[in-house]
């Protein structure tokens, strides 16, 4: 039974392949075009781009490389006449949009054309590939995330800093688009929040929706990192304001499922932090691995004391120490208005036991330890 494809002659008002079927033995043309005196063009066409209606400025590359490579000669002035006499053949309105230059005629789009392909094909010869590759991806990048930072952003304060998205320096200021909806980040803050995710076993996500950040997101983050050199966070604790400390300790709480806002702990006194220790403790005395935390309580430093052990605490009590998470959340709503009020209700129904705690007397030499204590006791 006789086979027939396609026939691969172009037409030269939109470039499409004709749609008649031909038989393989009239050489892939159909019986309106195999007496066309302009089939081996076709037929180099038909090489380089196949049965793709749509052409690419990689395909004006190919072709320009064809006439190189398939040229019978060194002139390179033939060279040019061949693969302008090809690009004829491609509709104009077609290279317009391809090359997205303003020229004011066919012949300074054709000499343009075959000015940059010439260019791409000697640095071809002489250098690596992937260098070209490696180039060209940086020069998109830019491109993008200029585009990026023009978005409107849902955010006017970052979440993780809680400073205006305005003071951000650009070459920190990362945006995040998700759904035509964008997040303006301070990039190393979610760097060092997705490398917590991966570290606790979760996907990362947008802290804002918790819809999960696709591959390419990340590898957009990472990219910007690399292209701004900047140095990423460590786990070390380093805040500069109590309000950057708040956000962290609030961002843990929160990923092992407990709703709050940094908000919530601004508001506290010094005396509601300390009587959220002791509450603790209570509910907790019976649990050895408590002891482990809200030891070393400073007067002058009680903020980030009582987030750098709240941090720990979240982070490592998993499983059946997820008690303790669950008292320290229950503390914390007797003595905040604002987590009493939207504390889950199968915190509640959580039993915990409560002991009266009396220090120990060697402890009342040290003032960190007297000041937690007085302020429980006696306030």
């Amino acid at each position: 039974m006789e086979e027939y494809n396609k026939c691969i002659y172009r037409n030269t008002k939109n470039f499409n392949i004709c749609k008649r079927n031909c038989s393989l033995k009239s050489t892939n043309f159909c019986r309106y075009h195999i007496r066309t005196k302009f089939k081996e063009v076709f037929k180099s066409y038909y090489s380089i781009i196949g049965n793709n209606d749509k052409i690419s400025i990689n395909d004006i590359y190919n072709i320009y490389k064809y006439v190189n490579d398939n040229a019978q000669c060194e002139n390179e002035i033939i060279y040019k006449q061949v693969f302008i006499e090809m690009l004829k053949y491609i509709p104009y309105k077609k290279l317009l949009k391809i090359t997205l230059q303003y020229v004011k005629n066919k012949n300074e789009l054709y000499n343009l054309l075959y000015t940059i392909n010439r260019n791409t094909y000697t640095i071809s010869k002489s250098i690596d590939l992937k260098v070209i590759r490696n180039a060209q991806s940086k020069i998109q990048y830019k491109h993008y995330t200029k585009n990026d930072y023009l978005h409107n952003c849902i955010n006017d304060e970052e979440l993780f800093t809680c400073d205006k998205v305005v003071d951000i320096p650009k070459s920190k200021l990362f945006i995040l688009t998700i759904n035509n909806v964008s997040y303006a980040f301070d990039v190393i803050e979610l760097d060092y929040f997705v490398r917590r995710c991966i570290a606790d076993n979760v996907h990362p996500y947008n802290p804002y929706t918790r819809d999960i950040l696709c591959e390419k997101e990340l590898k957009k983050m990472k990219m910007f990192i690399k292209y701004n050199k900047l140095s990423i966070k460590n786990n070390e604790c380093i805040w500069e304001t109590d309000m950057h400390c708040y956000t962290d300790l609030s961002i843990e709480i929160e990923r092992r499922g407990f709703y709050n806002n940094p908000e919530w702990f601004n508001k506290m006194k010094t005396g509601d932090f300390l009587k959220t220790i002791k509450y603790f403790k209570d509910f907790s005395n019976d649990i050895e691995q408590s002891k482990l935390y809200f030891n070393n309580i400073n007067a002058d430093t009680l903020c980030i004391d009582f987030c750098k052990d709240g941090i720990k605490m979240f982070r490592e009590c998993k499983e059946d120490l997820y008690i303790l998470c669950c008292n320290f959340m229950k503390a914390l709503a007797l003595c905040s208005s604002d987590f009493y009020n939207n504390i889950p209700d199968w915190v509640l129904n959580v039993h915990t036991n409560s002991h009266i705690i009396h220090l120990p007397n060697n402890n009342f030499n040290n003032f960190n330890n007297f000041l937690l204590y007085y302020y429980v006791e006696y306030m």
